[in-house]
């Protein structure tokens, strides 16, 4: 009987779609933070083997269909992968590989970024400086660590205001395109890793507070200039109060000090200084005091709220003094008594108060609306046992990532898809582009979808699957013809309408 042999080796595979649990093309590789690969072709032989490789290890197998096609799956551990494919006959001969395609699998959650500091480069007062200091420049630069190769999603009050890249040493830096307004930032950040893969835990809050600073180093002032019992001055109104002397402006008589300066004489002096708006701290220079001065700082009330008293025989001397929390200076005296020669004064400086230091809002829960209150971008229920919409909120343009149903009863939110388009943020949750928004509750809450009337017929939210966020497991709703996503955890009773 003759002998037949098959020595022929088939083709090797042609890979026609390799794709992630997110759908992602993955046919150049790349870093990826989803495992679960999809790998598929058509020009294979019914009944022969698929085999997917990493390197030179084989790492699963399946069967081509009777129609020439085959689709296999693998779970991948984090890692590196170089995946290729082979086609093996029912004779045992095996293929070449496929072109190869190299991924980084890297599916950890970023800790939260670290805000470090922030850099001022204007003024007198430069340099690093800590989260809630003053500065008068306008453009700081917030500097901080994150995920090596990976961003931030950089928030303030108003929401995400930027994308900042990290770099290999795990640092970034922001700079304001525009000025900032003199107001005071609260500013917090989300880490997203190199492979996309969005942090659930937010940094601590850096707060920049941008003010006016007021100087007036006096040299406006010609030589020799008699000050008036009222004179104006760069931020503040100096009013000669008493003196059996003379107040007058020199560049000679002050050595310690530089340029223009306000020279004292007489052996009792009382000046005033009425600064045009309240400040949270006030600093001037002085020099040749041969006595003690006393300072007495009060309120925009005119209330005494601190009395300062120098040492004997200052030279250049710079003398700072910040108000307690939640006072402001006003106004500050001067006073010197037996000083026989006179001593000078120069470079009244401050920071002018905004208004978020003279109103801050209360502490504790912003009530958005008699069923809500607004705490760090989640919305949590207020009463108990109701049915809810959120139309009032949503035309506040409220910065809100999440929703609370828990501890509080049985309740329904009916939701509609123009609440999502107000209230949703992109790529919160899942790296698709998509606005999303959360919905956290328990097993007796209810969320009713609501569908709306759209141009091609109505339009629906579809089921698309499931999403792990900080744990908690999640059902994801997509519109059908908008990048809609809502995120409703697993336990809520959800339905369409």
């Amino acid at each position: 009987m003759p002998v037949s042999y098959d020595i022929t080796a088939p083709d090797a595979p042609v890979v026609g779609s390799i794709t992630d649990g997110n759908n992602t093309d993955l046919s150049a590789g790349g870093v990826i933070n989803n495992g679960d690969i999809t790998l598929s072709g058509q020009n294979g032989t019914p009944g022969d083997i698929v085999t997917l490789y990493n390197g030179n290890n084989a790492i699963a197998t399946v069967v081509v269909q009777t129609d020439g096609s085959w689709s296999l799956i693998s779970s991948l551990d984090d890692g590196l992968y170089n995946l290729s494919t082979t086609f093996t006959d029912s004779a045992g001969n095996e293929s070449a590989k496929s072109n190869s395609v190299a991924l980084d699998l890297d599916s950890v959650v970023p800790d939260a970024p670290i805000f470090a500091n922030f850099n001022d480069d204007v003024g007198t007062e430069t340099g690093d400086m800590a989260s809630g200091s003053i500065t008068d420049d306008q453009t700081p630069t917030l500097n901080g660590k994150g995920p090596i190769d990976g961003e931030i999603i950089l928030s303030d009050a108003s929401g995400e205001i930027a994308r900042v890249p990290v770099d290999s040493n795990g640092n970034w830096s922001w700079t304001p395109s525009n000025p900032l307004a003199y107001d005071n930032y609260t500013f917090n950040a989300v880490a997203v890793s190199r492979s996309g893969v969005v942090g659930t835990d937010t940094s601590t809050d850096f707060v920049v507070k941008v003010a006016e600073k007021m100087v007036e180093s006096f040299s406006g002032f010609a030589e020799g200039f008699d000050l008036l019992p009222t004179t104006q001055l760069n931020g503040a109104t100096l009013n000669i109060v008493h003196t059996n002397g003379r107040v007058y402006t020199t560049n000679t008589a002050t050595p310690a000090l530089d340029g223009m300066a306000i020279q004292v004489t007489g052996r009792e002096v009382s000046l005033s200084l009425e600064l045009d708006a309240p400040t949270t701290k006030f600093a001037f220079m002085v020099a040749g005091v041969q006595t003690t001065l006393t300072l007495n700082y009060y309120d925009e009330n005119n209330q005494l709220i601190a009395t300062k008293e120098t040492g004997v025989a200052l030279a250049k001397t710079s003398i700072v003094h910040e108000a307690p929390e939640g006072q402001f200076i006003a106004r500050i005296e001067i006073i010197a008594l037996n000083d026989p020669n006179g001593f000078a004064i120069d470079n009244f400086e401050y920071y002018k108060a905004n208004d978020a230091d003279l109103n801050p809002a209360p502490a504790g829960f912003n009530m958005v609306d008699e069923n809500f209150s607004l705490n760090n971008y989640a919305l949590l229920l207020a009463g108990d046992e109701q049915v809810l919409d959120l139309s009032n909120i949503a035309q506040q343009q409220q910065d809100i990532h999440s929703i609370s149903l828990e501890g509080h009863g049985d309740n329904t939110l009916n939701l509609r898809m123009e609440d999502v388009l107000a209230l949703g943020h992109e790529n919160l949750f899942i790296q698709d582009g998509s606005k999303q928004l959360m919905i956290n509750g328990d097993a007796g809450d209810h969320v009713s979808l609501e569908a709306i009337a759209g141009e091609n017929g109505v339009e629906n939210w579809n089921m698309m699957g499931e999403v792990t966020v900080g744990g908690t497991v999640y059902s994801v709703y997509q519109a059908d013809n908008h990048a809609l996503e809502v995120l409703i955890q697993q336990g809520v009773q959800t339905d369409q309408h």
